[in-house]
């Protein structure tokens, strides 16, 4: 059912969002191994609220599992797209509003 929404992962699709997201230091190798396997994917790149430049790709690696590996370096620009939509929030971690400590529960 969730499949025929995600498509062949060559564009972007909002049921994605439900994923596990990881975070690398570079995409590079793990680009290269998804090609060289003929794994799909889809690529995104994204200036984050730390506004940085940062690397998405969206894979399925079986079944219903969705995995996003988020990376601030590529080698190779020309399989991500660029989109506006902020993938993850650096300067404010899980998207949680800035409290100060004191007033956290």
């Amino acid at each position: 059912m969730i499949h025929g929404e995600w498509g062949d992962f060559k564009s972007y699709h909002p049921f994605m969002d439900y994923n596990a997201q990881f975070y690398t230091p570079d995409l590079s190798e793990y680009i290269a191994k998804f090609k060289a396997d003929n794994v799909p994917f889809t690529g995104l790149k994204f200036k984050s609220d730390d506004e940085k430049t940062y690397y998405s790709a969206i894979i399925n690696a079986c079944g219903y599992v969705v995995i996003e590996l988020i990376s601030p370096k590529v080698s190779d620009e020309s399989d991500f797209t660029e989109t506006e939509m902020v993938r993850f929030h650096f300067n404010e971690r899980n998207n949680l509003p800035n409290i100060p400590h004191e007033k956290r529960l």
